[in-house]
């Protein structure tokens, strides 16, 4: 099963599941290329945008809790840690 949920919700499946689960961390190849992306996609007004670049770069400080990362390189294949 594959379940996409946050760094809060991927705490909680880890505290119920265990070592039973794999966690893959999904992150934008770099921060201008997130930005980039989430701006061009014109879903958010500025504040919200402000606010979700902001939850982006606390959970980056997260991402080694997940175990593997993967990159995901715009037109590229994806590189998995």
């Amino acid at each position: 099963m594959v379940l996409r949920v946050d760094v809060q919700g991927a705490a909680t499946i880890r505290s119920i599941m265990g070592k039973s689960a794999v966690f893959i961390f999904l992150v934008a190849e770099s921060e201008v290329a997130l930005v980039k992306r989430l701006v061009e996609r014109k879903t958010e007004t500025r504040e919200k945008l402000l606010v979700r670049i902001a939850t982006a770069r606390e959970e980056l400080k997260r991402m080694e809790e997940c175990g593997r990362q993967c990159r995901w390189p715009v037109g590229k294949n994806s590189i998995i840690n």
